[in-house]
């Protein structure tokens, strides 16, 4: 698991201890020039805070 992936995880769990909403967000295709490669993933908090990136 590559560092970034950890960060949005523990985003995640330390929004959902604080009572926040969330999405995980994840690449799972593309074609042509992609900025993230399929597996990438992002971390979305209900007041739009975002961890990571796709």
């Amino acid at each position: 698991m590559h560092s970034q992936d950890v960060q949005v995880l523990d985003a995640l769990q330390r929004w959902a201890a604080e009572g926040h909403g969330a999405a995980l967000v994840t690449v799972v295709r593309t074609w042509g020039s992609a900025p993230r490669p399929p597996g990438a993933w992002m971390a979305l908090r209900d007041d739009g805070l975002v961890q990571g990136s796709v």
